[in-house]
């Protein structure tokens, strides 16, 4: 009996709540779009300095937008584009029935599927000037 108590924490260890799972979604998808932001920033010569300014936000504040410490809000994303000339554009997909399971393998299944596919496939992005 123990040993099924031991193995049953011990699986516990890796199982994420419902919660963590949303807020590990939200982390990945704030991702893409920074990265996106952060591609064309370059493209640009566009230091985060120089972007925090164009926002009239801190530098400070924008790092930890990238480091991934605070999630940008649709508001921010939509200024960091139109100060880039850039437009968003989301697409929603169905995910299969096996990847949508609840059995503490979500993420990685989700993982296994943005493997398969272009970065940044269900993120559109136009760079003609708004």
């Amino acid at each position: 009996m123990k040993n099924l108590e031991v193995a049953d924490e011990y699986a516990d260890l890796f199982s994420s709540s419902p919660e963590e799972k949303n807020k590990l979604d939200a982390l990945i998808l704030a991702a893409r779009f920074l990265e996106i932001v952060s591609s064309e920033m370059k493209q640009q010569n566009m230091t985060r300095k120089a972007l925090a300014a164009a926002m009239g936000t801190s530098a400070s504040w924008l790092t930890q937008l990238f480091r991934g410490d605070k999630l940008p809000n649709l508001e921010t994303l939509i200024l960091m584009g139109r100060i880039l000339g850039l437009s968003f554009e989301v697409r929603s997909t169905k995910i299969s029935n096996d990847a949508n399971s609840d059995n503490g393998s979500q993420i990685n299944n989700l993982r296994k599927l943005d493997s398969k596919r272009p970065p940044f496939q269900n993120i559109e992005m136009s760079t003609g000037r708004q």
